[in-house]
């Protein structure tokens, strides 16, 4: 049997948290964390090993570019998809899966992530 797909998910915004925790978890797939900087991201990559991370990327402390060198200098094949209202933000673009602008239609990412994973 094939285990559930499983991810993390950053953002200083704590209801997009919880709604998207709740979306993905009735679509099937496991969040095995939350956090609210890129800091929080880099800890639960290497704690919980998800499939896959969805990553805000402007937060205080450590913002989600941070978060995306460290996470791929431990696992080069990460797969990390961005969620931003800040698309000229200032991050490697090439490492990360997919970038989606919020309001980012969710029912699209759960599919990305499906696609990806």
């Amino acid at each position: 049997m094939k285990n559930k797909l499983s991810g993390i998910i950053i953002d200083d915004d704590e209801d997009l948290l919880e709604v998207t925790s709740m979306f993905l978890e009735l679509k099937g797939i496991a969040v095995k964390g939350t956090g609210y900087n890129g800091c929080d991201a880099d800890r639960l990559y290497q704690q919980t090993h998800p499939d896959f991370v969805l990553l805000d990327m402007k937060m205080p402390d450590y913002d989600g570019a941070y978060a995306i060198k460290k996470i791929k200098a431990y696992d080069p094949n990460a797969k990390i998809f961005v969620l931003t209202g800040y698309i000229d933000y200032p991050f490697e673009k090439d490492k990360v899966e997919q970038i989606f602008p919020k309001p980012y239609d969710i029912k699209k990412l759960v599919a990305e992530i499906m696609q990806a994973c």
